[in-house]
This record gives structure tokens, C-alpha cells and sequence, in this order.
């Protein structure tokens, strides 16, 4: 995973500790700051450290003063804050044009009830459990080791969400691109525009929603629903639930073991399916309804438009 740590030329300004309760409730909102969390080596307290890299230690006070960078403990919760709520248009014209990076890393307890803000910065969390609500732009955002409840935005953003286990997951992505591996969940939604979608080894009910974009899933299990329009739909697996896929302009390939088991149903204008499944049931042009091996869960392939679908052994 990669990391963004401070180097060593780092110069720490600002270095506060915070006795909190459990869970421990956070807000990060520190503009295009590199914004790494992890778990701290005890359970009752919050370490901060602001630092910068890329200029002398006078300096490194003056731009985070200009930035209003600050920390503070209101009633349960810790805040690490840039008041740029109340900058003007030069405040903000200077901020996206320093040659510095400002790097904002706080060791937490193990259980968090988190709210990340990072415009024009990067996010960088592991090995923590509770629920983190993260809204990133222009910069990538890497996430790992997670148990609880996720909510990722972005835009303009790289996102990457590995190991994760809990009650949801939701993943909405503008530009960019967005992938699962190895995620548990009691629900999960992720939605791309612009912006490629990966998921695999993904376990738990799914909803997919993307557009201009290609969408690759593989071993998957649980329900799942995707919605694909103008991007290339594949999926690889062997379904162990009911699984809907629905094109709108664009390919639709579905890869599954040659022995797999499923009610297939096929719409679209362009069909294709395999030899070397058995099946049985009925083909028109522009339908395919029957058993492949006998029968299993429901498998609905849907293409709208000038979506052709081609199904065939992995």
C-alpha cells in the first residue's frame, strides 16, 4: 500500500495529544494536505502531527499560519482544521499554487467515527474499525485493513479499497478510477462516471452503477446488480447468487467456468453463447432463456442499444 508518511526533511509544526473516549470521534478538513491515519499505540488518546516538507522551519510556520492550519477538542470530538471557510478567492489562488507538501498524520485509537476532508490532498487510512466518511478531490485515496462502515467520495481521484469487512461500503467516483479487493460486506454500492471500476474477490450484495467508463468484476459472490452505459462490462466468475448485468451501448462479456450452473436469460441484439455450455431452453436472435448444466441461480445478461453480449468458458 503506499504510504504517505512525512520524510525525514519533514518539519514538524504542529504536535498535540488529545484524551478522548471511545469511540474516538475525529474531522480532518486541511486542503491539499497528505492525510494519513493509522492506529496509535493506545486507546484513550489522539497524537497529531502537521508538518511540511520542501521549505526552512521559519517558513514552514508562516504557510501554516497563512493557512489557518489549527487542532482543537470541541466537547468529544478532535479537530484538525484549515479555516478556509473564510478565505477569499487570492487565499485560495495561493494555497493551489505552493511548492511544499503539507502532511497531516494522526495516531488514533483502533476505533474511530471519522469525517476526512481533503481537497487537492491525499488519503492514506488503515487497520482502523468504525465508520469513516472520507470526500477526497484531485488527489489519490488508499484505504486497507478496514471493519465497519465506509463512505468514500471523490473526484478527479485514484481510489483503492483493499481488506475491508462490515456493514456497508459505498464508493462514488467522478473521474478517476475505483477498485475493491478482498471486501466483505452486509451491502455494497459503488457508482463511477468517467472513472474505471474494479472489483474482485468481493463478498456481500452488490449494486454498481457506472457510465463512460469500463467496469471489470471478478469473484463475486452474493447478489449483485451492475448498470454499465458506454463502458465495457466483464465479468468472471462463478455466481453463487442472483446476478444482473444490464449494458447500454457498449460490450458485455461474461466469463464462467464451462460446469457452472445457472436460469440464464438473454436480451439484446447481438447474442453469443458458447457451445461448450449444455444448455437447454429456447434462442431467438434477440433472446436466450434456458439452463445452463441443469439450472442454478438466476443469471439475467441484458444489452440496450448497440450492446452485444458474448458468454463463454473462462
Amino acid at each position: 500500500m503506499p504510504s504517505s508518511a512525512p520524510p525525514r526533511e519533514a518539519v514538524s509544526v504542529i504536535a498535540q495529544e488529545f484524551l478522548v473516549d471511545d469511540p474516538c470521534a475525529l474531522s480532518v478538513h486541511v486542503p491539499g494536505a497528505h492525510t494519513r491515519l493509522r492506529p496509535g499505540p493506545t486507546d484513550d488518546r489522539v497524537e497529531v502531527e502537521v508538518s511540511v516538507v520542501g521549505c526552512p522551519p521559519d517558513e514552514a510556520e508562516t504557510i501554516l499560519d497563512r493557512m489557518k492550519v489549527g487542532t482543537h477538542q470541541m466537547k468529544d470530538t478532535v479537530r484538525v482544521y484549515s479555516d478556509s471557510e473564510r478565505s477569499d478567492a487570492e487565499w485560495w489562488r495561493w494555497v493551489r499554487t505552493l511548492d511544499v507538501d503539507i502532511h497531516v498524520d494522526l495516531l488514533l485509537p483502533s476505533h474511530v467515527e471519522a469525517e476526512i476532508r481533503a481537497p487537492g490532498g491525499e488519503v492514506d487510512i488503515a487497520d482502523l474499525e468504525g465508520h469513516i466518511d472520507v470526500k477526497v478531490m484531485g488527489g489519490p485515496c488508499h484505504v486497507e485493513n478496514l471493519q465497519g462502515t465506509l463512505d468514500i467520495r471523490a473526484e478527479s481521484s485514484d481510489v483503492s479499497i483493499k481488506q475491508f469487512s462490515g456493514d456497508e461500503l459505498i464508493g462514488r467516483v467522478a473521474v478517476g478510477s475505483l477498485s475493491l479487493n478482498d471486501v466483505t460486506a452486509d451491502a455494497i454500492t459503488v457508482r463511477s462516471v468517467a472513472a474505471p471500476l474494479s472489483l474482485s474477490s468481493v463478498t456481500g450484495p452488490t449494486t454498481v452503477t457506472t457510465r463512460s467508463a469500463p467496469v471489470d468484476i471478478q469473484d463475486l459472490s452474493g447478489p449483485c446488480t451492475a448498470r454499465v452505459k458506454a463502458g465495457h462490462l466483464t465479468f468472471t466468475g462463478a455466481p453463487d447468487d442472483e446476478v444482473v448485468l444490464r449494458v447500454v451501448g457498449t460490450p458485455l462479456d461474461v466469463n464462467l467456468p464451462s460446469s457452472h450452473a445457472a436460469d440464464l436469460h438473454m436480451t439484446g441484439p447481438e447474442l453469443s453463447l458458447d457451445d461448450r455450455f449444455t444448455f437447454e431452453g429456447e434462442r431467438t436472435d434477440n433472446e436466450i432463456e434456458g439452463t445452463l448444466n441443469g439450472g442454478g441461480p438466476p443469471l439475467t445478461l441484458e444489452a440496450v442499444g448497440s450492446g452485444r453480449i458474448q458468454c463463454r468458458p473462462a
